[in-house]
């Protein structure tokens, strides 16, 4: 069975996400101040990135009345768990010789440096 066909449930196409929303497995209703996190993938057994949850599929509805606000936050982590763990402690390394003061943002010159020297 293809994956696709896997997604067509009672004659509706859950691909379709803003044409179906009313159909999918799982609803949730705007509250204020309120946020919803899930996860993409399923754990490899060892606690790192195995493979993606199907079951995961999303998709927002049309507004039919007021204002819809939205904001993701994407959490990325390297499927390759080695290679993130020689990052990690990569970081940490410099994080702990550089100044007090000095930002630890993703553009900060030694973030950058740690993805060239990987």
């Amino acid at each position: 069975m293809r994956q696709t066909e896997s997604l067509i449930q009672n004659d509706v196409d859950l691909l379709d996400t803003r044409k179906n929303c009313d159909k999918g497995n799982l609803r949730v209703k705007p509250t204020k101040g309120a946020a919803v996190f899930w996860y993409n993938y399923l754990s490899d057994g060892r606690g790192w990135v195995g493979e993606q949850d199907e079951y995961s599929l999303h998709g927002g509805c049309v507004v039919t009345s007021g204002t819809k606000w939205v904001s993701n936050n994407w959490i990325n982590v390297d499927p390759d768990y080695h290679r993130q763990a020689r990052y990690q402690e990569l970081v940490s390394q410099q994080q702990g010789q550089g100044a007090p003061d000095e930002p630890s943002d993703a553009s900060s010159p030694r973030h950058m440096e740690s993805h060239v020297e990987l």
